[in-house]
């Protein structure tokens, strides 16, 4: 593993159209390119056609980009992991990412924290 990672943020401002409001802001920014891929709207579609669940708070919370995330229900626990593939990266090192990511959380995902 290379280590922790640290996400920064940033601000964007802009105008906005007085019949739009600030979820039409929202919407044009999520998903951020950074889940979603490039070009985002052909990335968008690939995901709604490959992906078998809606990614619901991946991607969704806050408005941020939680790409390292542990879900619950009833009886089971699952981790998530994702990075921000473009054009010009490798598959296989975003595939190794993808692994660090999840093997940071993993530990902490136990039949006793269910």
């Amino acid at each position: 593993m290379r280590g922790s990672v640290q996400h920064l943020g940033s601000r964007i401002p802009g105008i906005r159209s007085p019949e739009k409001d600030m979820w039409d802001a929202f919407d044009v920014v999520f998903p951020s390119i950074i889940t979603s891929g490039i070009p985002k709207h052909a990335a968008l579609k690939a995901i709604q056609r490959l992906e078998h669940q809606p990614r619901e708070l991946y991607s969704r919370a806050n408005s941020k980009l939680p790409l390292r995330t542990v879900f619950q229900d009833r009886n089971r626990a699952w981790i998530q992991a994702g990075v921000g593939a473009i054009t010009q990266s490798n598959p296989q090192r975003e595939l190794m990412e993808t692994h660090e990511k999840l093997a940071s959380i993993a530990p902490f995902v136990s039949p006793d924290s269910i």
